[in-house]
Parts: C-alpha cells; sequence; structure tokens
C-alpha cells in the first residue's frame, strides 16, 4: 500500500499522542467541532475512532469515523471557520485548505491567489477528483486518471509540473513551503520548485517508494526496504 504524508510547513502545532489513550484516539489541547458547516467551540480532551488527521502551518484536524471534523489551533485566514463539513478527503497548508467534499467536488478556502486560482471543474477526459494536497502558498489536486493541476504562488517554480514527470501520469503529489514532490503511477519520484536545501533533488536508490512527505524545506521517503 502507497502512503504519503503532509508534514506542516510550520512547528506550530496542538495535537499529541498520549501514552495512556488506546488506539484510535488523539489528545489535542483545545480546538473546535465542525458537524454542519457552523463551528462550536468545545472542549477535547481526547477524540475516540480517529480515523484521519491532517494538520497545517497553525491547525490540526482530525475526522472521527462516523464523518465528524474536529480542529485545534488558529483560525487565521479562515481554515477552521472555513471548512465544509462535508469534507471526505483533506490537506492543509500555511494558510489555505484544500478539500475533496461529499458530492466529490474540489473545495478550497482560506488565502487564494487571484493570478494562479484553483480550479473550477475536472480537468477534461477524467471522471473524479482523487487527492489533494496544501503547501506554504500553493495547492494541488489530481483526478482517477493521473492528471495533476496545480496552483498558487508559483514564485519559485512550485507550480510547473508540466515539465516534470515520465508521462505516466500521478499517484500522488506531496506540497512543502515552496517546493513539491510528484510520485508517477511507475513509482518513481519527482521534484520542482524552491531547491535552496535540495529539498526538491531527489537522491539515487529510490525506486519502490512507499511513502513521501514535504515539510518547509526539507523532504523524505521511505522505500521498500
Amino acid at each position: 500500500m502507497m502512503h504519503r504524508f503532509q508534514v506542516a510547513v510550520t512547528t506550530v502545532l496542538a495535537c499529541s499522542i498520549a501514552p495512556s489513550l488506546s488506539a484510535g484516539e488523539l489528545q489535542i489541547t483545545s480546538g473546535s467541532v465542525v458537524t454542519s458547516g457552523a463551528m462550536e467551540s468545545v472542549p477535547l480532551p481526547a477524540i475516540r475512532q480517529v480515523v484521519d488527521i491532517c494538520a497545517g502551518g497553525s491547525v490540526t484536524m482530525a475526522r472521527t469515523c462516523d464523518g465528524r471534523w474536529f480542529a485545534s489551533g488558529s483560525n487565521g485566514s479562515g481554515l477552521i471557520s472555513g471548512m465544509p463539513a462535508s469534507a471526505q478527503e483533506m490537506a492543509l497548508g500555511n494558510a489555505q485548505g484544500v478539500a475533496i467534499i461529499g458530492d466529490g467536488t474540489l473545495r478550497v478556502w482560506g488565502s487564494i491567489s487571484a493570478s494562479n486560482p484553483p480550479p473550477t471543474g475536472l480537468p477534461t477526459g477524467a471522471l473524479a477528483w482523487a487527492g489533494v494536497a496544501a503547501g506554504g502558498q500553493h495547492g494541488a489536486a489530481w483526478t482517477d486518471d493521473g492528471q495533476l493541476v496545480m496552483w498558487g504562488n508559483d514564485d519559485f517554480g512550485q507550480c510547473q509540473h508540466q515539465s516534470r514527470g515520465d508521462g505516466s501520469g500521478w499517484q500522488f503529489v506531496v506540497l512543502g513551503g515552496s517546493h513539491s514532490l510528484g510520485l508517477s503511477r511507475t513509482q518513481r519520484l519527482f521534484g520542482w520548485g524552491l531547491n535552496s536545501s535540495g529539498q526538491a533533488t531527489i537522491p539515487a536508490g529510490l525506486d519502490g517508494t512507499r511513502a513521501v512527505a514535504a515539510g518547509l524545506m526539507h523532504s523524505v521517503a521511505v522505500t521498500a526496504d
């Protein structure tokens, strides 16, 4: 099974895994719960039956098995209050959230670039959105047939995926502060964007990559061995 992880692009997080918790529980110091579009502040000593977690610049969100999303942290750029309650898959960046909602459409909220906005619909030939990612100031979504769409800040070419890849399509991408990593359908890993610390350079010997993550100025990959 292939895994991807979105690492927060800053270090302000508000959740921790407590040793006393059972499997599937998440400890969050304080936060809010979104149930039907409205945000309600509630104490969150422990969230049970967690099935999904995502973290952004200064907010952490967790989804339980009954479909509810819990949020903790800052509501800067409306990352918490703007979250769609029907989100099925979500990614959080520094100031932007991206989600595939219950009806299969793409939803982007928070700080959105007017010069390079997110898509308004599916690319030609695609039947459904398959995944989403969010970075420092850029976002991405890919489709069931491997097409990739990127938007937002492109100062360092972090949205220039068109010149990358091997033509097989994309399994997924992860986004860092100002760089991007993508795994093709032939299991090849590619990087583009800001490379000041080598964060977009793919080392040799990464055949059979199983998991990928991108942070502010670094990248991580786990191989099959």
